[in-house]
């Protein structure tokens, strides 16, 4: 049976997502329940990434220091050499 990778994956060798991939049924089983590949015709574009939407930035172990701090009540100073923080009067 054919199908369509929706994942990239390493099988038997390396598969690209919307390559094509020949298989029996029972050898992939466990990759369409998955999610990793699909019946050639019927592979949902909703799966795929929008190519018009920026991905979200990774959050800095900055950000999370700030995050911490804030909730705990303690005055946050950012500078350049890292977080500082200084307890709360």
């Amino acid at each position: 049976m054919d199908y369509k990778v929706i994942r990239p994956h390493q099988g038997d060798k390396w598969y690209d997502q919307g390559a094509p991939r020949e298989a029996e049924a029972r050898d992939v089983a466990h990759l369409v329940a998955a999610g990793v590949v699909g019946p050639a015709d019927a592979v949902q574009k909703e799966d795929a990434p929008s190519e018009n939407k920026a991905a979200a930035p990774a959050e800095t172990g900055s950000q999370t220091a700030i995050k911490t701090a804030a909730a705990s009540g303690v005055q946050v100073k950012v500078a350049a050499s890292g977080v500082q923080t200084k307890a709360a009067d």
